[in-house]
Parts: C-alpha cells; structure tokens; sequence
C-alpha cells in the first residue's frame, strides 16, 4: 500500500493529531510571543500598543471562539502578516527602521515555526506575503538608483530574512518527520487491526468447512490453502442415511475476504436448499441449478461467478458427477492409472440460459481408488522458467506422486509435489498466486463392495 493512500485512508487521524497540536499549542504560543515580541517593539511606542492591542484580541478570539484546529491555524497566520505589516509599515514611515521591522518580523515567523504545527506550504505563503510587504516598501521609499537598487535589495533580503529561512526549514523537517513517523504508526495499526480481523474471520470461516472422516467405507479429507489467509475455495460434504457422500467444491473469483464473504452466500443458499428438500435427496443436476440461478441474480451483475464440481459416490463405488467450468478431477486407481472429470458445463452464473450440454455424468471407483477434488490454485503454480503447471502437467503429477501409506495424508503429499515442482528460489516459495484446495477421497479397499 502507498503511503499517500495511507494518508488519504486516514486523514481523519491524520487531521485530528495535528489539530490536538494547534489547540494544546496556540495558548502558549499567544503568551510566548506577547513576552519575546513587545519588547522588540518597545522602541516605537505606535507600534507597541497596535501589536498588543492585535495579539491580545487576536487571542482571545481564538481561544475563545473558534473551535476548529484549521481556523485557529488561520488566525495565527493572520496575526503573524499582521503584526509585520504593522511593523514594516511604521518602519517605512519613519518611525523605526524597515531593517529592524524585516528581522523581527522574521523572529516573529520564528517562534510560530518553533510552537504552531504549520505545513511547509502555509510556512512559504507567510513568508512570501511578509517579504513582499517589505520589497513594495522598500522600493517605494527608496532614493538609491535602479542599479543600486538590483545589488541592493536581494542581498540585503537574503539576510534580514534569515530567521524565516531557519523557520520554513524547521517546518519542513518537523513536518516530514511527523508524516513518516504518522505512516509508520498507521502502517503497523492497519497491519496489526488487518491480521486480528483476518484471524477472527479465519476462525469464522473454518467453522463451515466439514469434519474429515478417516474411517467407514468412504473416507474423506482435505488441505485448505488461501492464499491470503482466508480465500474463496469451500468444500460441502454430507452422508446421508445410506452412507452415500455428496461432496460440493466451490472455487469463488477472487480471493482475500471479499472472495470469503462470497463463499458464505453460497454456503449459506446450499445449505437453505439443502434444507428445503429434506423429504427427499436433491439429484446434483437440481443442486447445480439452485446454485447457479442464485448466482446470477446477485453476483454475476457485480462480475463474480464461481466454479464448482458436485460428486455423489455410494458406498458401491458408484459415483456421479457434474462441473461448472472447473477444473478437471482425478481418480487415482489402485493400480497408478488415472481416470480424469472434466467439468461438463459453463462456471455458475456465467450463463443466462440453462446449458444445453449440461449433464451428470457417471464412473466407478473400486476399493482402493482415490478421487482427488481441487481447486485451480494447484494448476497455476510456475517453476522457475516461468512454466505454467497447468491441467496436463497437474495429471501427470497426480500419476506420478508417491501414494503415502495412509492414503488420506495424500494432500500433503500432492503440496510437497507442487513445491518441488516451484523449485528452490526463495521469491517463488514465498508466493502463492492463488488459493488452494486439495479434497480426497477414497473407497476402503478393506470393505467388499459390489461393482
């Protein structure tokens, strides 16, 4: 995040600290300034009583009746070209010397710079405006010639304003170490209150994801990898009275908290059909279609749509299966071949109209065979040269993984693969460009099935 976008984000700190600072600081700068300016201004009685009589009623307007930061601000930088004008003005007059009336003018933009929390703009702007007061003076009453004048002028600006110099550096030092030491406070506060939000969410969001179930004659588990801490992948599972598991996997756009907070509509409208139809099992083609209808009335016209794969397999091995443009699954065979699920229509909400093409399809597993679900994190993993993984290669490395001894640690294992297959460069093995989910799940080879 760039720090100006930090500032504008949090302007509203931003503005409040630096007004804390004018109202805890225009008090004393009123007393401050009262003690060092008059007797300065002692020497023309003239100017004596039009500064006291400006700073006091100034002040006391100030601190009496205004109540924002910027206003008393305002006032401070009209009370300073105020009290120069006055100065300058008299000196030009006669009654002192415009030499004088320029350096204590530049001792009264001094101690302001010192005490007020001005920005290097409002310091600049001041200093021009006294500074012009002086040159139109300057050149008004002077006798010298033009020439003298060129010479003249500039140098002795240069130095009777030496105090406004030392004063806008002042500003622009304090200033730019107050904005770096506000962006780095604010950094670590969005950081701190970010990952508390992410981990609170992340809690929230685990709590819908299904238990595994390491035992019976259909076993299942899965390895959730968001790539922000929390993504847009889900996985719904549910046995019904005969055992027979129906698993959803949903890929949502997107990723972070805003592809979560999607994930929980959807989660939420399956489980609502779900539970409508309790009097009989919803057929994954009237599953397919809930989810896809809800998706298009509130999400596609925001540009999100989701990818999902329903399978239904019965403790026989039978299993059915329907995608909405994802990617495809696997069967890893008992004896290393591999049976590939390709999605068999459009991803959800991507289609106004029903698929034609839509359809169920069907395979068997036997005893022994492993179904691996996932998500497209898996296919978008690059090496080193820049290689896409991709579908083919993710096949060929569902064939080609050592199957651990407990096949449901299998995850785990498809994860060491993938990071093999990234290589050992640090940069690729510190990002993950997509979130991640790999579903397995496996057909008890030591139950006797039917086929």
């Amino acid at each position: 995040m760039q720090l100006t976008t930090i500032r504008s984000r949090f302007r509203h700190e931003f503005d409040a600290e630096i007004g804390s600072l004018v109202e805890r600081r225009f008090k004393w700068w009123i007393f401050i300034w009262l003690l060092s300016w008059l007797p300065f201004a002692a020497g023309s009685p003239l100017e004596f009583i039009l500064s006291a009589i400006l700073i006091c009623v100034g002040g006391w307007f100030g601190i009496k009746r205004l109540q924002e930061p910027e206003d008393l601000l305002r006032l401070a930088m009209w009370l300073i070209m105020g009290v120069s004008a006055i100065s300058l003005l008299l000196a030009f007059g006669g009654h002192s010397s415009p030499s004088k009336a320029l350096l204590f003018s530049g001792f009264c933009f001094l101690v302001a710079s010192i005490l007020l929390p001005m920005s290097s703009g409002q310091a600049a702007r001041l200093g021009l405006g006294i500074s012009l007061i002086w040159l139109v003076g300057t050149i008004w009453t002077s006798t010298n010639s033009f020439k003298q004048m060129v010479i003249y002028v500039p140098f002795h600006w240069i130095a009777l304003s030496s105090p406004m110099w030392l004063g806008i550096g002042i500003i622009a030092f304090r200033s730019s170490r107050f904005s770096r030491a506000f962006d780095s406070r604010m950094l670590r506060q969005h950081h701190d209150d970010y990952s508390r939000e992410v981990f609170d969410a992340r809690k929230f969001h685990e709590a819908i994801f299904p238990r595994p179930v390491l035992d019976g004659p259909i076993q299942f588990t899965y390895l959730d990898l968001p790539r922000a801490g929390i993504g847009g992948d889900f996985l719904h599972t549910n046995f019904d009275a005969k055992g027979t598991l129906t698993l959803v996997l949903l890929d949502v756009s997107g990723d972070g908290i805003s592809a979560a907070l999607t994930v929980h509509r959807l989660q939420g409208e399956l489980e609502r059909v779900i539970a409508e139809s309790e009097s009989r099992a919803l057929t994954l083609d009237e599953m397919h279609q809930s989810l896809d209808r809800y998706v298009q009335l509130t999400l596609a016209g925001l540009g999100i749509y989701a990818f999902a794969m329903f399978v239904r397999i019965d403790p026989t091995g039978a299993l059915q299966w329907t995608g909405a443009g994802h990617t495809p699954s696997f069967i890893r065979k008992a004896d290393g071949s591999i049976e590939r699920l390709e999605s068999t229509t459009w991803p959800l909400g991507a289609s106004l109209t029903k698929d034609p093409k839509q359809c169920v399809l069907s395979t068997t597993m036997m005893p022994g065979d492993t179904l691996l679900v996932h998500t497209d994190g898996a296919c978008e993993e690059m090496n080193a040269k820049g290689e896409r993984l991709g579908f083919k290669g993710m096949e060929q490395l569902v064939h080609e993984s050592q199957m651990p001894t407990e096949s449901l640690d299998w995850p785990h294992q498809l994860v060491r693969d993938l990071e093999a297959f990234r290589g050992t460069d640090e940069s690729l093995m510190a990002i993950r460009r997509e979130d991640m989910l790999l579903a397995v799940v496996r057909l008890d080879a030591g139950e006797e099935r039917a086929t």
